[in-house]
């Protein structure tokens, strides 16, 4: 993977496009949403999944030390099989949802 660069651990990650302050921030946001959804499998997907696992990797302990329990210890965070490409797939998908049943 080309342009990507990282700092000491919970510094700047970066991707082209793309600048994430701290793995921490994205780790807050995603305990947010296993707190409040209590998924099983949190996909991140588009231009910062393109990271991978520099991003991913430190946000999975803060968010299941850090979210209730029972929603913590179920979510599985992954990166997107199609990467930055996934909302062009999805739009793709809803658009053809639409034809299809008109």
């Amino acid at each position: 993977m080309t342009g990507i660069r990282t700092s000491p651990p919970g510094g700047i990650v970066t991707a082209p496009g793309t600048t994430i302050r701290t793995p921490l921030g994205w780790a807050c946001g995603l305990t947010s949403i296993v707190n409040l959804f209590e998924p099983e499998l949190v996909v991140v997907g588009g231009g910062v999944s393109t990271v991978g696992e520099q991003l991913l990797g430190p946000v999975r302990e803060p968010v299941r030390a850090s979210a209730m329990r029972s929603a913590g210890e179920g979510a599985r965070i992954v990166q997107a099989a199609l990467g930055e490409r996934v909302g062009v797939v999805g739009a793709a998908a809803i658009a053809h949802d639409r034809v299809a049943s008109s």
